[in-house]
């Protein structure tokens, strides 16, 4: 089975990229890089990511609970969309072992959305002081 999120941001895909990298990389997240399909991720590649091999509830991948130890999931697919120049649509993709996705991994892709939101405007009103 499949897992998704779609979030609109207000921001270049170019600035959301840089955010959603940094975010993503750190705690609770902690995935790593494996590589892109198709090139560059703001040329219509998608971005292939490891979710952290501990999904303990105390561990470096605990924010992974559902997709990690509930359904076995391993990595997790980015891309991202340019809507013009100042806005931009992120899909996070996860392919999940078992007959059904859990509510628990679709929210925890949403929440992945809702804190790259919030970093991608922290990230905008603070470039503009």
């Amino acid at each position: 089975m499949i897992a998704t999120a779609t979030r609109r941001f207000p921001a270049s895909a170019e600035r959301t990229l840089a955010v959603l990298g940094r975010l993503l990389r750190k705690r609770p997240y902690a995935v790593e890089f494996i590589d892109t399909v198709g090139g560059h991720p703001l040329a219509g590649g998608i971005l292939r990511l490891a979710l952290p091999a501990s999904t303990g509830l105390t561990g470096p991948g605990s924010f992974w609970t559902y997709l990690g130890s509930g359904s076995g999931t391993r990595e997790l697919s980015v891309a991202l969309s340019p809507l013009g120049e100042e806005a931009c649509e992120v899909r996070l993709t996860a392919r999940t072992h078992g007959e059904r996705v859990s509510r628990g991994a679709t929210s925890e892709l949403e929440g992945v959305l809702t804190a790259v939101a919030i970093a991608v405007l922290a990230d905008a009103a603070f470039a503009a002081i």
